[in-house]
């Protein structure tokens, strides 16, 4: 975690993982982590605690971060520098219980930010293909929550 850009609900900047995960309602859906922690006060839950089960509660008080000026970043974690390379794709790929929906899912999102690029002069970055798929899973996360390819490890995780 960087300057706290991340969706408290919808990223994965903690060890409990994406929080709004088997949430059927939660409130403040735009709300991001810099706005429930300050370097001097610590976490301050009181917008969601409604929303909270008290074991995320503890967790999160659990969870030490330190906000600064630099912009987060999405971490690749199946590559042992955090980037994204199609090599530590196929590796994820085979490594885990992802089965066929994930390349068609990666192909997917990195031909929309090509086309993104090419056809309405967007510039795009591994970041943005990377959260492109994570959007994906989460969606496809609700609908679908029985699939082991959803699997919030599989991926990349926010910090």
């Amino acid at each position: 975690m960087t300057n706290g850009e991340s969706s408290f609900w919808h990223g994965n900047w903690s060890s409990l993982g994406v929080l709004c995960k088997g949430k059927d309602t939660y409130h403040n859906a735009t709300i991001k982590v810099k706005d429930l922690h300050s370097n001097e006060a610590g976490w301050n839950l009181e917008a969601v605690q409604d929303d909270l089960l008290v074991d995320e509660v503890s967790g999160i008080w659990a969870t030490k971060i330190f906000l600064t000026s630099e912009e987060d970043e999405y971490i690749w974690q199946p590559s042992s520098n955090g980037k994204f390379s199609l090599s530590s794709a196929h590796g994820a790929i085979r490594e885990s219980r992802i089965g066929m929906k994930m390349p068609s899912l990666i192909c997917w999102e990195s031909w929309k930010e090509r086309n993104s690029s090419l056809y309405q002069a967007t510039s795009s970055s591994q970041s943005q293909v990377i959260h492109g798929i994570n959007q994906v899973r989460r969606d496809l996360a609700v609908t679908y929550p029985m699939e082991k390819f959803l699997a919030a490890s599989a991926l990349g995780r926010e910090f």
